[in-house]
């Protein structure tokens, strides 16, 4: 019997796979490359993969995360028909200000992530993150070798 309140640590899982520097496009950070596009953004993570077709960073961030909460519902074993709802909504400040990205200052935005979903019981459940993220910026990042989830 699966157990509906482990949706908690499966919204847990998912901000944390989401907002990871494994989350790539073409070999660089998704969210970097997405982050003047992500003020005020909400995503429907049970709605089909309709970000459509086209291979730009913004499609490809909406496809994964949608990919990645399916994927982390079933590593804990929690059946889709048991949730009502999921939501992904996307916060950014709209002042920049200075962070350190892997040993460099750059300037770029605190991100709030917040995932809601509700189970067929009716139950609510939210988890939250805030991370910092600066816009890419090809003359310092370097792409990634391993497999990117890009075109």
């Amino acid at each position: 019997m699966t157990r509906r309140r482990s949706l908690r640590g499966a919204l847990h899982n998912f901000l944390a796979t989401l907002t990871s520097r494994y989350s790539d496009f073409d070999g660089y950070w998704m969210l970097g490359l997405v982050v003047e596009d992500l003020e005020g953004t909400t995503i429907d993570l049970l709605g089909t993969s309709d970000a459509g077709t086209a291979a730009t960073p913004l499609s490809a961030f909406i496809r994964a995360a949608r990919e990645k909460f399916q994927d982390q519902l079933a590593k804990h074993s929690i059946p889709i028909s048991h949730v009502s709802s999921g939501v992904l909504e996307i916060a950014r400040q709209p002042a920049q200000r200075e962070g350190s990205v892997s040993g460099h200052v750059r300037s770029g935005y605190d991100v709030a992530f917040t995932v809601r979903a509700r189970s067929d019981l009716h139950t609510d459940y939210m988890q939250k993150t805030t991370i910092f993220v600066a816009p890419h910026d090809p003359s310092i990042e370097v792409r990634s070798t391993r497999g990117s989830s890009g075109p």
